[in-house]
């Protein structure tokens, strides 16, 4: 899922991949928080993760959708009008379970990361504009990465990854050696089966940190960042049962990011809920 202008009216759309019938289905915004009918694009068999960005124009409202199952990444660009061209699809011979895009090699042009959980692997193609990309980069993480997320940890401009190693229990980090290279992964130890990561500043201090659920033992937990690309022991706080997903947003207007995860426990209820940690639940024991 991801939020973009697709049609550029100024309001924010939304964009689903749809596991079960293989589209992109675009649900524009109207304002004052109604919706219209959502288009539809084909995206694939069973599409697994789907990001926007710059790809072929750079409005930000292309999109990129990763199919595990057929082991392809399909690029579709946007007419403008809330409507996408065919999309351009090309093999990743590995498997993207989940990805992320962003400008890593800095010339203005989003690439395309991929975590692929069977080979404890992260891809990378930066784009070169005009829907094309580069070769194919791997680095090696932990075992069975199911999260992936991109930021500046240090502040040096460049985009670094972070992904949640379920097979492994931990997270890597890989830092950005600039023109789109990466350094051998830094790991670091987490809770039992991590599923998901996000990077922001939860602790209030100026420097990236990474936030983490653990699904087996249902808890979240954050590595305070040193702003050097190095990061603290974790410190975990409970959540819902079987965590799956996070983020992180100023939910209050205070200035300081909050923690959402939404939780599925197959073990007591289907539904997926949420739970929400306000930057006031764990600042005291992460801050001094």
């Amino acid at each position: 899922m991801a939020l973009g202008d697709v049609n550029h009216d100024g309001i924010p759309d939304l964009v689903a991949a749809s596991y079960w019938d293989g589209n992109a289905n675009v649900v524009l915004g109207t304002g004052g928080g109604t919706i219209a009918s959502p288009p539809t694009a084909k995206a694939g068999l069973t599409p697994s993760a789907l990001a926007a960005g710059s790809f072929c124009s750079r409005s930000g409202a292309d999109l990129v959708v990763a199919d595990a199952s057929s082991k392809k990444v399909s690029v579709l660009r946007s007419l403008g009008n809330g409507l996408y061209a065919q999309p351009k699809t090309f093999r990743t011979g590995t498997e993207p379970d989940t990805l992320v895009v962003g400008d890593f090699a800095g010339n203005g042009w989003d690439g395309i990361a991929w975590a692929d959980a069977a080979k404890g692997t992260v891809t990378v193609r930066q784009g070169l504009g005009n829907g094309r990309f580069g070769p194919a980069r791997i680095y090696t993480v932990g075992a069975a990465p199911t999260g992936i997320a991109v930021g500046d940890l240090t502040g040096d401009g460049r985009l670094d990854f972070v992904t949640a190693n379920q097979g492994s229990s931990d997270v890597s980090v890989l830092m950005n050696l600039g023109h789109g290279r990466f350094a051998p992964a830094q790991s670091y130890a987490v809770g039992q089966m991590p599923t998901a990561v996000a990077i922001g500043d939860v602790t209030g201090d100026g420097k990236p940190d990474i936030v983490v659920t653990e699904g087996a033992v249902s808890e979240v937990s954050i590595l305070a960042g040193n702003g050097d690309g190095t990061f603290r022991a974790p410190q975990s706080f409970p959540t819902g049962p079987d965590p799956i997903a996070v983020a992180l947003a100023d939910l209050n207007g205070n200035g300081r990011l909050d923690i959402v995860t939404a939780t599925q426990s197959l073990r007591k209820n289907p539904r997926l809920s949420q739970e929400i940690l306000t930057h006031q639940d764990f600042t005291a024991k992460v801050c001094p």
